[in-house]
């Protein structure tokens, strides 16, 4: 998943090639708009009105990075972090875990300025 700093198809088939491993793990997608894309799985407080948010969201732990890299990165900056955090949610899924808070695994856009500036536009 290692890309260049501009690499727009690149970026789409790494953007599309998580959807793809994190749609088995029935979890709620979003992308905001910057471009950060966000996969929720639910805790058991999430069906819990009194610790949601005036918009009604419960209180999450996020776990990502970024999937685009940046010219003195290493071959896995970022992308490990967002794999990292997607085999967490794997792996609680195959041994049953359920969690009291969300857990959103985290794909930020931009991150490090690689392609746009300023970095961290979400």
């Amino acid at each position: 998943l290692s890309m260049p700093p501009v690499a727009p198809l690149r970026s789409l088939q790494s953007r599309l090639l998580l959807d793809s491993w994190a749609s088995r793990l029935d979890l709620q997608r979003t992308i905001d708009k910057a471009g950060n894309t966000f996969y929720r799985k639910h805790g058991n407080q999430a069906k819990n009105k009194a610790v949601q948010s005036e918009a009604g969201v419960a209180p999450a732990i996020a776990i990502g990075s970024h999937l685009d890299s940046q010219p003195a990165g290493g071959r896995f900056d970022g992308a490990y972090g967002v794999l990292v955090g997607l085999e967490v949610l794997r792996s609680l899924a195959d041994i049953g875990v359920e969690t009291d808070l969300d857990i959103e695994l985290v794909n930020w856009s931009n991150e490090e300025g690689s392609r746009f500036s300023p970095p961290m536009m979400g």
